[in-house]
């Protein structure tokens, strides 16, 4: 069996890899903290400050699943 979610299964036996993408509309959170690095670094920085956290945390729960993501975007954010 893989990982559980309670009862569930939530990560299938053998599988490591995950999609983790946005989806493509313009509802982001508008907190302080968003604002901000969306402010500076557009939305692409502020989807890539949440992906780099969401790796960082998976790791801990799932060690060794492994997350890829896609941005696109005109100019490529510090993050």
């Amino acid at each position: 069996m893989g990982m559980l979610w309670g009862n569930t299964p939530f990560i299938e036996e053998g599988v490591t890899l995950f999609s983790f993408s946005i989806l493509d509309n313009q509802n982001y959170c508008s907190c302080r903290n968003c604002t901000k690095i969306k402010r500076n670094e557009g939305y692409s920085g502020l989807y890539l400050s949440l992906y780099n956290k969401a790796c960082v945390d998976v790791q801990k729960y799932y060690p060794g699943i492994r997350l890829f993501g896609i941005i696109y975007a005109k100019d490529y954010p510090k993050t």
